[in-house]
């Protein structure tokens, strides 16, 4: 499926548990990147950064700090939605368990929460740990997350000096949406790290 977007950017709503919400605009790309975990690829270069995340789990209102920050760009074409994420951490405290897809097991995670509707009704979740592996829901008030729910989706990972970087590739057949209003989306991104069981998102 190929989805023809005429616009030049969509504008994202950035979710934040009940506070006041963020705007992120991304801008199609003309270079789509390579999904291998390096962030080095032209079409990341000038996208704008989604950054000063915040912890809700065991202490909400935690900044993060310059060693453990988080930084997300996302970008599009015609096919799909593009995410790169470069996650600061210790690399000897990062868990990396391998697991079958969808087990959480122990393994540090980012996640990627898009609403294409923006009606926080019904959204679709993309998880990518650390280890390498993934996994997806659906979601919305009555049913929760239903993890039964599968998609072809890409991503990779990639050990750094001073945390560990990935890149998605969301085909837009696994989303659901309103033809007929594209230009603003609703998004949330959530960390998890296992060392001390700490979950943050962006405020």
């Amino acid at each position: 499926m190929k989805l023809t977007l005429s616009i030049l950017c969509l504008l994202f709503f950035i979710s934040s548990l009940g506070q006041d919400k963020k705007t992120l605009i991304i801008k199609r790309t003309l270079n789509t990147p390579k999904i291998d975990g390096d962030l080095n690829d032209a079409s990341w270069q000038n996208a704008q950064e989604a950054t000063g995340f915040t912890q809700f789990r065991p202490t909400p209102g935690v900044r993060d700090s310059l060693y453990n920050r988080t930084v997300v760009k996302m970008t599009y074409d015609d096919d799909a939605i593009y995410l790169a994420a470069y996650l600061y951490d210790d690399p000897d405290l990062i868990a990396t368990q391998f697991s079958s897809r969808d087990n959480f097991a122990f393994s540090d995670f980012f996640g990627l929460v898009i609403n294409p509707n923006n009606d926080a009704q019904n959204d679709t979740e993309f998880f990518v740990f650390a280890s390498g592996t993934q996994a997806d829901a659906v979601a919305n008030p009555t049913i929760g997350e239903d993890f039964s729910w599968n998609a072809v989706w890409d991503s990779a990972v990639k050990m750094q000096a001073d945390g560990w970087s990935l890149e998605m590739k969301i085909p837009y057949r696994c989303l659901r949406f309103d033809n007929k209003n594209l230009d603003t989306w609703g998004i949330q991104f959530h960390r998890r790290f296992k060392s001390d069981r700490s979950a943050i998102y962006l405020e």
